[in-house]
């Protein structure tokens, strides 16, 4: 007999069939207890991502509404803008020797063109600009 085999006797003569019982039912107890974690673990993250559904389904509508705001806005802003180049273009239609007439049509033009790549402060700006020119005519 070799010396691990002699070894391994006498570990298991001391264990009784009982302790290997004990041994089997904690691991047992162990692996359950793993297992109910992870399971629960998955549970709660599934449960959540449900609840974030629901909740973007409630939200919805304010989402909806503030982005109807925000468009309602900008169409506003951009039809006053429009306004206001109308009535100094008006003014200026009135004066036949208006030195630059012709350019502030284009610059006119220019502006209702490229009005979706300007943000409403660079056409305020263009608008106070014709208003000065149509100013210093005078």
């Amino acid at each position: 007999m070799y010396s691990w085999q002699k070894w391994r006797i006498v570990c298991l003569s001391i264990l009784s069939v009982e302790d290997v019982e004990d041994v089997y039912t904690i691991g047992c107890l162990i692996t359950g207890f793993l297992l109910v974690g992870v399971g629960g673990y998955l549970a709660y993250r599934e449960i959540q991502k449900t609840s974030a559904a629901v909740l973007a389904i409630v939200r919805l509508p304010g989402m909806y509404d503030g982005i109807c705001r925000a468009i309602n806005t900008q169409t506003e802003m951009l039809l006053e803008l429009n306004r206001r180049l109308d009535v100094i273009l008006t003014l200026d239609r009135r004066q036949v020797a208006v030195p630059g007439l012709r350019d502030v049509m284009e610059g006119k033009s220019a502006i209702l063109l490229g009005m979706s790549q300007w943000n409403s402060n660079d056409l305020v700006e263009q608008i106070e600009t014709l208003a000065h020119m149509e100013d210093q005519s005078h």
